[in-house]
């Protein structure tokens, strides 16, 4: 698991981060028991967010996607599943912005 160390408004170092969990190809969530790693992200002091790569149907290619796993675990109706249903995002910058903001929220603008 990696981490993502998040800087404040002023682009310094906030000690405020979160976890990257890498995983790759489609059948990750599907075939697998995870038991074992549900556990282990819930139980993380920051939150967890799993990033796949997927493979593309007609290319090459996979596509990135991430979503906040710990925040899934803990927001699920059903607290026994094992199963994660992955609603991932497209990865990009807009995506990490927005996670970057839950921390520090854009300074408004003066008008």
């Amino acid at each position: 698991m990696a981490k993502w160390s998040v800087k404040d408004n002023d682009g310094r170092a906030s000690g405020k981060r979160i976890y990257i969990q890498l995983k790759s190809g489609n059948s990750y969530l599907r075939s697998r028991k995870n038991e074992r790693h549900l556990e282990y992200w819930i139980s993380q002091p920051v939150d967890v967010y799993l990033v796949l790569r997927q493979q593309g149907e007609m290319s090459g290619d996979g596509t990135i996607r991430w979503m906040n796993v710990t925040r899934t675990l803990k927001n699920r109706k059903d607290k026994q599943s094992r199963q994660i249903v992955f609603e991932g995002h497209k990865l990009d910058m807009n995506e990490m912005w927005k996670v970057r903001d839950e921390f520090f929220p854009p300074a408004k603008t003066r008008k």
